[in-house]
């Protein structure tokens, strides 16, 4: 598996840039009602996930560099956590904490 550790890295990094392009001119409708930060993760953050998923799959091409790869890739947990949140609120269906006692 180690003589195929380059070409696979490389083709991951081409596959999640290109699908990182496509999320960039796709956008979620409720960007268009938001404004702000929010506006600003609905419009690009899932784009930035792929982009950081592309660079941990680039930084598996070197044995140096692989431990650089899973800080990528948790940066794009960290990313897609807050997109989905921000999708969450955008569409009202994020939990809401009740004050009221019973």
């Amino acid at each position: 598996m180690k003589k195929y550790r380059i070409p696979l890295s490389i083709v991951a990094f081409l596959i999640a840039l290109g699908i990182s392009v496509v999320y960039y001119f796709l956008a979620p409708d409720e960007a268009a009602n938001t404004s702000g930060v929010l506006e600003f993760i609905l419009q690009h953050g899932h784009s930035i996930v792929w982009v950081c998923l592309s660079l941990a799959a680039l930084s598996m091409v070197s044995t140096k560099t692989q431990s650089i790869a899973k800080w990528f890739a948790y940066l794009a947990l960290l990313a897609y956590l807050a997109f989905f949140v921000a999708l969450l609120i955008a569409t009202g269906e994020f939990p809401q904490i009740s004050t009221d006692s019973p």
